[in-house]
Parts: structure tokens; sequence; C-alpha cells
């Protein structure tokens, strides 16, 4: 029965739509870093080669020696990659590309939670075309944003569920996810 005029909001809504939104998303993100020139420039040059060194057996160095000022998850990410694709930029640019577009998932589903599905489709049809989000991560960031907000809002997400559904153990992932972000 519904008291004020508004629909259920269920709590877990998988669309084909949706999934065909988050690889549309991914995939306009990878087009984009490779069609538009970028220089890798600034602290991503420092995570690309962390990345490298430790996926080749040097550790977690930098110039010779341990590296302590940088995080360490985003250079894993990029080195893991990096053996797939043998080339450090494309390793970071389909990084910015996977975590670009299952961000969508995650903030879908928290407005779902919040807002309702019809505010939940334009968020993640705005998130998906948002061009601070699609474009200008390649030239003004580190790339370690995407791989940092999608672990943010998956913490968001685990205490949003853990909060709803008095899951306490939830929150217990919330913050571990939120450590995976400060590392990132």
């Amino acid at each position: 029965m519904k008291d004020s005029g508004q629909e259920a909001r269920p709590f877990v809504i998988f669309h084909p739509a949706l999934l065909l939104l988050v690889v549309t998303a991914a995939l306009l993100r990878l087009a984009l870093s490779l069609y538009f020139p970028r220089v890798v420039w600034g602290d991503e040059s420092g995570y690309l080669l962390l990345g490298h060194n430790l996926v080749t057996g040097n550790g977690f160095t930098y110039t010779g020696y341990p590296e302590l000022h940088f995080p360490p998850l985003h250079p894993l990410f990029v080195g893991l990659l990096s053996l797939m694709t043998g080339d450090l930029e494309m390793a970071s640019n389909l990084e910015n590309a996977i975590f670009g577009g299952l961000l969508l998932l995650l903030v879908f589903g928290i407005a779902v939670r919040i807002y309702g599905s019809q505010t939940a489709w334009l968020t993640a049809v705005l998130l998906a075309l948002f061009a601070t989000l699609t474009v200008s991560v390649l030239y003004w960031g580190s790339m370690s944003e995407p791989p940092f907000l999608f672990l943010l809002f998956s913490a968001l997400a685990l205490f949003l569920a853990a909060l709803e559904g008095q899951r306490f153990w939830m929150f217990f992932a919330a913050g571990a996810v939120l450590g995976l972000a400060y590392l990132t």
C-alpha cells in the first residue's frame, strides 16, 4: 500500500539497459583517451613507473629507492593492466575506462535507493556523458581519480545498504573499502 503516492523503491535493480549504459560509458572513455592526444605528465608518470616496477619485481621503488609518497593501489592496478596491454599509458587509459564505467552502477544504485528509479536513470546517463569525468581527467588528472571515485562510492553504497538493512557487518566492509580508496 502506498501512503504518499510514491512508488515502492526496490533495493536490487538489474536492467539490460543499465549494463549497456555501463559498457557504452567505458567504451566512450576508452575511445576518447585514444582519440585525443595527451601527454603523461605530473604524478601520473610516477604512478606508471611505480606500477611497472611493482610488476617487474623491482618493488615499490621510484628512481631506485623505496617510495613513501605515493599510495600503492593505483600503481598496482596500472601495473597489472600493463601486463595485459604491454603499454603503461594504454593500461592507464584502460583503467580509466573500466572504473569510470563501473562507477555508473554504484551511482545508479545509490540514486535508486534515495531518489527512485527515474532520477537514478537520469543520473546514470548524465554521469556516462559528463565531460569532466570523460575527457578532462585525461588532461588534468593523475588518472588515479576513476579508481578512487569507484572505491569511494562503493564505500558509500555499502554504508547506505548497512543503514537500511541493519546489517552491521557492512559497516566494516564500508570502512575497509574506504581504506582502499585512501590507498588509491
